[in-house]
């Protein structure tokens, strides 16, 4: 080119917008260790309720470089917007809970802090803790009913915590049946055992009459009631077989156009007349109870001896006679059952020796000479955040913030992780940036300045 001075006109051009790019370039790299906190806007119910601030969005616009970055900003090259959005907050139940468990002893009080598998002493003896747990189990009650908690093992499986009332009967389909009686006093209890295994006595029958049972303890012949549709079912006999091997009953059955009879055999599905005689063909477990904190045992197998023991809580026994275990859980005269997810207090579970023992929140257990006391320190909830990263051209990425696994992403501004501690519900989140990210346009900015600065150069010296 014959004119030094186009030359350099035209590489100055390319030198402002070499600038330029560079400006924009710069917006995208990632320099600074510094956080990047971002404020939600929260959105506004639109059915007039109130709610808690979800969902809400943090808006990232472009960081506020000075100097030369901030020429890209106002001539518009900034990076198009990114957006993250909380979605959802959910609670995560805690994990198990630590706890304090006091032991006062010889006028002397020590603090064991708890979890599971802490090992520590009761006196003489040595403990563990087999769990921190909600509380499963009886609880007192004035207003309640005789009750009886107990854990049976068959076929090397635990049941744990089944429930009891008085007189109440139970089958298991491994062919064990028990029951619980309570009684006035401890000759009562032994007189029952020395009874041996319960006869008709145990028995009852019923007719289904429209979604509703008509229920009877009396076997006397002629006994029934007529249905809602007019027929009456009456009992004609009752056959307790030799050695309980055919128990039925007879019925009639007497409806407008005919009368029929009918055996119902005991323990079998019948649409319309049922015979419960749940100590027939049946391994039996039968408990006694007089006193809290106390029940009698007897085990009744059909091919071998009874026998019978004592139980306190916490023991386990195993009947010679047979393939189960038993453990008391608890016994009381007034008392309703809570059941597992309806509780709200926790209690700790301790191997003290052979016995595994309870101890309740607020309660007092005395073991030996020694009284427990325990108190749980349940963590809070964990909140699990369900979120969404929405790029400039509107792509989303849906993922999960929890307090173990972090998010990262890359944007047009850098690579940045966000932590579960750096979110804050209804107030903001903070971004953190991760490593070094130049962008394509910093680096064809950088390559037009060389090739500016060089032209300049090359012409300045043309015109000497």
């Amino acid at each position: 080119m014959r004119y030094p001075s186009v030359k350099i006109f035209i590489y100055s051009l390319l030198f402002i917008a070499g600038t330029v790019a560079v400006a924009a370039g710069l917006r995208d790299l990632t320099v600074s260790s510094e956080p990047w906190p971002g404020d939600f806007a929260i959105e506004p119910a639109t059915d007039g309720a109130e709610r808690s601030p979800m969902p809400a969005t943090a808006t990232f616009a472009g960081r506020p470089y000075s100097g030369i970055a901030s020429l890209g900003t106002l001539l518009g090259f900034a990076a198009g917007s990114f957006r993250i959005t909380l979605d959802e907050t959910q609670l995560q139940d805690a994990a198990s809970p630590t706890g304090t468990l006091k032991i006062s002893l010889d006028g002397e009080d020590t603090e064991v802090e708890l979890s599971p598998g802490t090992v520590f002493a009761v006196g003489d003896n040595t403990a563990a803790a087999l769990a921190l747990r909600p509380y499963v189990g009886l609880w007192p009650d004035p207003m309640g009913t005789p009750m009886l908690s107990v854990s049976i093992r068959l076929r090397d499986l635990w049941i744990e915590h089944v429930f009891l009332q008085s007189k109440q009967w139970l089958h298991f389909e491994d062919g064990l049946t028990i029951r619980f009686l309570w009684c006035d006093n401890e000759e009562e209890a032994r007189r029952h055992i020395a009874a041996g295994r319960p006869g008709i006595e145990s028995a009852r029958w019923g007719v289904h009459d429209e979604g509703r049972t008509h229920w009877f303890s009396s076997f006397a012949l002629g006994a029934g009631v007529e249905l809602a549709d007019g027929t009456i079912v009456s009992l004609r006999g009752l056959d307790e077989g030799p050695g309980n091997a055919d128990a039925a009953i007879e019925v009639e059955i007497s409806e407008l156009t005919a009368t029929t009879r009918r055996r119902i055999p005991a323990n079998t599905d019948d649409p319309l007349v049922v015979f419960e005689y749940p100590s027939f063909n049946a391994d039996l477990l039968l408990l006694y109870a007089w006193e809290d904190a106390k029940a009698l045992a007897d085990y009744l197998p059909q091919d071998a001896d009874s026998v019978y023991a004592q139980l306190t809580p916490g023991e386990e026994w195993i009947p010679e006679a047979g393939g189960i275990a038993v453990r008391l859980e608890q016994v009381s005269r007034a008392a309703v059952p809570v059941e597992s997810g309806q509780s709200t207090i926790f209690e700790a579970l301790l191997q003290i020796a052979s016995s595994r023992v309870r101890v309740r929140q607020g309660e007092a257990v005395r073991v030996g000479d020694a009284l427990l006391r325990f108190s749980p320190k349940k963590p809070p909830p964990s909140a699990h955040y369900r979120m969404t990263l929405t790029s400039p051209s509107d792509n989303q990425t849906h993922f999960i913030l929890t307090p173990d696994n972090p998010f990262s992403f890359s944007s047009a501004y850098g690579k940045f992780s966000l932590t579960h501690d750096d979110l804050r519900p209804g107030e903001g989140l903070t971004l953190r940036p991760q490593g070094l990210i130049i962008s394509l346009r910093l680096q064809i900015g950088v390559l037009i300045l060389v090739l500016a600065m060089t032209g300049i150069l090359l012409a300045r010296r043309a015109t000497h």
